[in-house]
């Protein structure tokens, strides 16, 4: 893949093939995209819950940031455990019963954290936030019914391409976040005629139910001894909640005026873009990584090669999911998308992307320089600064244009 070549008393890396690159940067965000569009397809759908409940602006990313972060180290721990031999690639074994029990507890005590955490800040930004036992009892049971369709997806997923030969690591991220983003907003909008139908005292039952059973699965996981799920559960719990709550800080820009996010049909457009701009830096953290690892720089000309294809590459993904959403709103049910939303995610992506790839190029070299290993120190960084500004910079544009243009 790389070509060695000398450059003074230093290993520069030259890739001789820069459109393969772009290739297969645009095929894993496309294929990211496509999982997007059922997202944003619930987010149209679910419209008029989020003008009436506005602090769903701030819960919906925080619980989509929150199963991304628990399901990716239950992916990964899955596949890791497949490569020590520690585990078979079937479907039923006591690893993945241990792994899937940690993933259920870990989601429902984080929801717990997260509602809280979202409660108190709606409070402080002023936005109404409803009754408490229902927010927390709608999270609960929407954070349930995508953790349990997702661990035997994941599963399956992992343990085919495994026995087939495929390097699972590349296609887990995408398939993680791409999926645990449609069917956060989907599960949640379904969810609510069920809460709402409950009484108080039945949501209140519920909430302590599965509170309770969440620490029973921790419980029966320390008995077991298990030590690598039991430190993963507590360095998981601690960053999960950290990250989740920051994307709900993004999130509440869009509470503070729902109707101009919906009825520009851009709330369509907003879990793909944080998703797009996260994996996009994602990639282009994972590959300064390799080359200052190789070489002990990343050289300037590297850097904005790889900086052009990534801003390519994510520019491409945009087109394509305007034209997908273009279609799909020829549909009588669902609201029409607006060139003004269509205009904002260009921007944003523009903006987005060139500001995070220059911290992501600083933050490679400063902490190879301080004898870390950037891998560590990068991807969660960058992933909480896009989680945060994006919302930020998509509503500063969106309203601007909006104020300009109106929703045409």
């Amino acid at each position: 893949m790389y070509t060695l070549i000398k450059v003074g008393r230093l290993t520069g890396v030259v890739n001789p093939l820069p459109d393969k690159i772009l290739k297969e940067m645009m095929l894993s965000l496309f294929f990211l995209i496509s999982l997007e569009v059922f997202a944003g397809i619930s987010m149209l759908g679910g419209g008029d819950y989020l003008i009436k409940m506005p602090v769903l602006f701030m819960l919906l990313p925080a619980l989509m940031d929150l199963r991304g972060d628990v399901m990716g180290p239950y992916g990964f721990r899955l596949l890791n455990s497949l490569h020590l031999g520690t585990n078979e690639p079937r479907f039923a074994t006591k690893y993945n019963l241990l792994n899937s029990l940690l993933a259920v507890s870990l989601m429902i005590i984080s929801t717990f954290f997260v509602v809280a955490a979202v409660s108190v800040l709606a409070y402080v930004v002023g936005v109404p936030s409803g009754d408490l036992e229902v927010l927390t009892s709608l999270s609960l049971v929407s954070t349930v019914i995508t953790t349990l369709i997702m661990m035997p997806i994941l599963i399956v997923f992992t343990n085919t391409l495994y026995v087939k030969g495929y390097n699972v690591e590349n296609f887990l991220p995408s398939l993680i976040t791409g999926s645990m983003d449609a069917l956060t907003p989907s599960v949640l909008f379904g969810s609510v005629f069920l809460i709402q139908s409950m009484s108080r005292v039945g949501r209140l039952v519920l909430i302590v139910s599965l509170g309770v059973a969440a620490i029973i699965g921790v419980f029966l996981i320390y008995r077991e001894k298990h030590l690598e799920l039991i430190k993963d559960f507590k360095e998981n719990l601690t960053t999960s909640v950290i990250v989740a709550t920051i994307s709900g800080v993004g999130g509440s820009f869009f509470s503070r005026n729902p109707t101009i996010v919906v009825g520009s049909g851009f709330v369509a457009f907003v879990p793909a873009l944080n998703s797009l701009i996260g994996s996009a830096q994602g990639i282009l953290a994972g590959k300064l990584s390799v080359d200052i690892h190789m070489t002990g720089i990343v050289e300037k000309r590297v850097f904005w090669s790889y900086f052009r294809k990534v801003l390519t590459a994510s520019e491409t993904a945009v087109i394509f999911l305007a034209l997908i959403f273009a279609v799909i709103s020829i549909h009588p049910v669902l609201p029409p998308i607006s060139g003004v939303s269509v205009a904002t995610s260009f921007l944003v992506v523009a903006v987005m992307v060139s500001f995070l790839s220059f911290v992501v190029e600083w933050l490679t070299k400063t902490s190879f320089r301080l004898g870390l290993n950037p891998d560590n120190v990068v991807f969660p960084f960058i992933t909480s600064l896009s989680d945060l500004f994006t919302p930020i910079t998509s509503y500063c544009i969106l309203y601007s244009l909006v104020l300009v243009l109106g929703f045409v």
